[in-house]
């Protein structure tokens, strides 16, 4: 799982290079000069000693071995490296990519025929089925390394047996592109909704929901010409399922009085009926409404604000309001800001009411000064995922380099 996981974002992180959305060096420059990972030289002189900043020196001190630049390393070591493929010659300091290595690696999950099956142990991702798909496939699409046709159609059909409808109240003629309200007291009757499980039979949850359609949009964006079966295979279940889909996620709305001054109504979103409400909700319900363009007046309904308020005082943004700044969280809440914003014809996220200097110190200073690694929250370890959360974060916000947030299209 983390593998796969890691591997997603190791290619995710190189799509973005190649769109311009590393961090911007002017930037990087005020906070740590010409960085240089491996080195005490950047690390905090204001530091106060505890038990998790003691931890993160055993870690360093675990680390240092391998910060090993490439040139100083015996000729033997890089006829190794050269020889799997790591580096192009032992006079190349510059690590490539493994891409057949890790589009077969990424092919696995993927090939029912194939006798290098997954392993036993993934028996625990059984409620991960759409976010192991779209992991590997979106992978393999960075990659331009898309599996062949048949197995193609294969997905659509696993990810179809995923769906699982549920019964919700809407107002009487409900549809997409219509005024539905859940909560307005008018004539409601039961409806079908529905959404994607974690697997066959499962409840709907906005994350594996989020997963289905993300891996269902690469496959309905393949050349027709080379994928003509799949692509419109998954292009009408797409659109099949947009009516359901706006049902279940107002039916998800978590209405309550905003902490502004006006006391006025904000709306947070549930991960699933009965379930917990955070941004990470409103995330994944902004993302694939926008994606299907079933973004109503009535979805957005009082969610940019509740967003807002789930910035903290240390600049980032927590699941909820009042809760600690985390990088997951914050692309989360940045990445529903941005679609937001955009859909509501606003010029910059600051029209939206959030703190843009405070998020932009809090999202550069997650950037550790020894390993050069991200961390999720203060006061923690570096973790590769965040090189993920954080970096896109960052991206979003336009301090790459371009001066301009980031325009989805």
């Amino acid at each position: 799982y983390q593998y796969i996981s890691i591997t997603y974002v190791l290619y995710s992180v190189l799509h973005q290079q190649q769109h311009n959305t590393t961090i911007s060096k002017s930037i990087m420059a005020e906070i740590t000069g010409n960085f240089v990972p491996g080195t005490t030289k950047y690390k905090s002189k204001y530091t106060v000693v505890n038990q998790t900043t003691s931890l993160q020196q055993t870690t360093e001190t675990e680390c240092a071995p391998f910060f090993i630049s490439i040139a100083s390393l015996d000729p033997n070591s890089k006829r190794d490296l050269e020889r799997l493929g790591l580096i192009q010659d032992e006079n190349s300091t510059n690590i490539r990519l493994l891409r057949k290595k890790h589009a077969a690696y990424l092919r696995r999950p993927l090939y029912f025929k194939n006798v290098q099956t997954l392993p036993g142990s993934y028996i625990s991702l059984d409620s991960s089925k759409p976010w192991i798909i779209y992991w590997t496939l979106h992978g393999l699409d960075l990659l331009d390394d898309l599996p062949d046709e048949d197995t193609l159609i294969g997905i659509v059909h696993t990810l179809e047996a995923c769906w699982s409808n549920v019964n919700v109240k809407v107002n009487v003629n409900a549809k997409v592109n219509e005024k539905v309200n859940v909560n307005d007291g008018n004539e409601e009757e039961d409806a079908l909704g529905g959404g994607f499980g974690g697997g066959v039979g499962q409840l709907p949850h906005c994350a594996t929901n989020y997963a289905a359609v993300n891996a269902l949009s690469i496959i309905a964006g393949c050349d027709v010409g080379d994928y003509p079966d799949a692509a419109k295979l998954a292009l009408d279940l797409l659109k099949r399922k947009r009516d359901s889909l706006l049902k279940w996620f107002l039916s998800l709305r978590y209405e309550r009085k905003g902490d502004n001054e006006k006391g006025s109504m904000v709306c947070g979103y549930r991960m699933q009926h009965d379930g917990e409400v955070d941004v990470r909700a409103t995330y994944c319900i902004c993302s694939v409404a926008s994606l299907l363009n079933i973004l109503t007046s009535d979805l957005m309904d009082g969610m940019m604000e509740h967003v807002v308020e789930c910035q903290t005082f240390e600049g980032g943004f927590g699941g909820e309001p009042f809760a600690e700044a985390h990088g997951g969280y914050t692309f989360c809440a940045l990445g529903a800001l941005q679609i937001l914003t955009k859909a509501k014809g606003m010029a910059n996220l600051e029209q939206s009411g959030m703190d843009f200097v405070a998020l932009r110190n809090w999202l550069v200073n997650r950037q550790m000064g020894y390993e050069g690694g991200f961390q999720g929250r203060c006061n923690k370890l570096v973790d590769g995922c965040y090189t993920f959360w954080v970096g896109s974060a960052i991206a979003i916000l336009g301090l790459d380099g371009t001066n301009q947030q980031f325009d989805s299209g």
